[in-house]
């Protein structure tokens, strides 16, 4: 795993996740809007996006959305808008890092590699990027 794109609208999570990779020897691209997040994707190679996938509309520099839209989400929006315009797209893992259930993550239609509870523990999300990595360099994909 060579670079994770950060995606996490909490400035303070945001900020512990980008130190705690930065010291384990992992890039870290970090992205505060949807237009960062596909300039960081265009000119990077990004192995893995770690995200909240319930952003707020104003991550995306949209307007206030309806209720509905706001609970489930712009993340699943955002994910489908890369998988749709960034090459090599479909070879990005994706962690999802969240305070909803899985079972709601599930229900909202995201497709995810991994998913990890608020509160989380770093270690965790760390040990699963390791363990990605080497299959990754057992594959030779990475």
């Amino acid at each position: 795993m060579n670079r994770v794109l950060l995606i996490e609208p909490n400035v303070l999570i945001r900020e512990f996740f980008e130190s705690c990779l930065n010291e384990n020897g992992i890039d870290v691209f970090c992205a505060s809007n949807q237009k960062e997040v596909l300039q960081i994707l265009n000119e990077n190679e990004i192995n893995l996006l770690i995200m909240e996938p319930f952003l707020n509309p104003s991550f995306l520099n949209e307007p206030e959305p309806d209720i509905k839209d706001l609970f489930w989400g712009k993340g699943y929006y955002l994910l489908d808008l890369i998988r749709k315009n960034i090459e090599n797209s479909s070879k990005l893992k994706v962690f999802l890092v969240t305070s909803f259930d899985e079972n709601t993550i599930n229900q909202a239609g995201f497709v995810f590699d991994k998913y990890f509870s608020k509160p989380v523990r770093f270690e965790e999300v760390l040990q699963n990027i390791r363990n990605y990595k080497n299959c990754c360099q057992a594959c030779s994909i990475a």
